[in-house]
């Protein structure tokens, strides 16, 4: 029985069952399996896609590298549309910034303006300007002073005052019309009698008249001519004066005076001769006046003298077109 039980015990263990990979998957619980499927599928897609992607790569290189250029292009298309749109969120921004400073200050501007108004009214009240009277009757003009408030009193450059300010005519007030014053103010009115002011004004004609001899030409101006052509003589006498140059300086200008009023009053002159006397003695001690300036200018040259220019003075003897100087005026 000892023989038996050692056999028994000394006989080898029977080999352990194989199970395959497919009993061990089977024996997972159902979501590791669920899971094990969806991660296997989603690498499979995964390596579809890179090798397909390898594929296209290869078989159309030039699809792929199109449609990365796009793929850039639409990128930088994106960016450049988001710049452009900050852009213009910064410029509406600045817009209306713009807009409510210009706002403020208009509102400024009213305010100053309005502040303004109220100080002028405020300083114009009380005051009144001066009306112009001028050439009214006297009693006219004191009506319409009075009338605003304004204390009249009469002046005149005769004795006696004003009796009857009917006969009398403004001249002038003071303070001058127009002035802005205190309503309650004195304000003088020049008064005059209609026969001074008649008088005054035929002084003044007279006065004018004598003006205007006194600005008579101390020139003689002669004319002669025939068909085609006219000749102006204009004849003046050379002034003294304390030296020779002097004197030739005044001689120059009243040559360049001589050809301008030949001009104006025969402006139709061909030609131009200036004569000019001076008192000469002789060498038996005669002093008689004599032409020692003849000079004459063809209408050609007279056009070309700018009158407006008062140097031409200095050199109106060179450009003359013929005639004599005496040796004493010339330098």
């Amino acid at each position: 029985m000892s023989e038996e039980h050692n056999s028994r015990t000394a006989a080898p263990a029977s080999a352990p069952e194989k199970v395959s990979l497919w009993q061990k998957f089977r024996r997972w619980p159902l979501i590791a399996r669920i899971a094990t499927f969806g991660c296997g599928g989603f690498l499979a897609l995964f390596i579809l896609a890179v090798v397909g992607g390898a594929c296209l790569a290869i078989m159309d290189p030039e699809g792929t590298e199109e449609r990365a250029q796009q793929a850039e292009d639409d990128r930088a298309e994106q960016e450049e549309q988001e710049e452009a749109d900050r852009q213009a969120e910064e410029e509406a921004e600045r817009e209306a910034d713009e807009q409510r400073q210009a706002e403020a200050e208009r509102e400024a501007e009213e305010e100053r303006e309005r502040e303004e108004a109220e100080a002028e009214a405020e300083r114009l009240e009380g005051m009144a300007e001066v009306p112009g009277v001028e050439g009214m009757p006297a009693d006219e003009a004191r009506d319409a002073l009075e009338d605003l408030g304004f204390s009249v009193d009469f002046e005149t450059d005769t004795e006696g005052g004003v009796w009857d300010a009917s006969n009398w005519v403004a001249v002038s007030t003071d303070p001058d019309s127009g002035e802005l014053i205190e309503d309650d103010s004195d304000v003088v009115v020049n008064v005059t009698r209609p026969e001074d002011e008649e008088a005054e004004e035929e002084d003044d004609e007279e006065l004018a008249q004598e003006e205007a001899e006194e600005e008579q030409s101390d020139f003689t101006i002669t004319q002669e001519g025939g068909d085609g052509w006219s000749e102006t003589t204009v004849e003046f006498d050379i002034a003294d004066n304390f030296t020779m140059n002097m004197i030739r300086n005044g001689a120059r200008r009243d040559t360049l005076e001589a050809i301008e009023e030949a001009l104006e009053e025969h402006p139709d002159s061909t030609r131009i001769v200036i004569e000019g006397s001076f008192p000469m003695t002789d060498q038996y001690g005669n002093t008689e006046d004599s032409v020692i300036l003849r000079v004459f200018y063809d209408r050609e040259t007279v056009d070309q003298i700018n009158f407006d220019n008062v140097m031409v003075r200095d050199t109106i003897w060179e450009i003359r077109d013929g005639g004599m100087i005496h040796p004493e005026l010339q330098e």
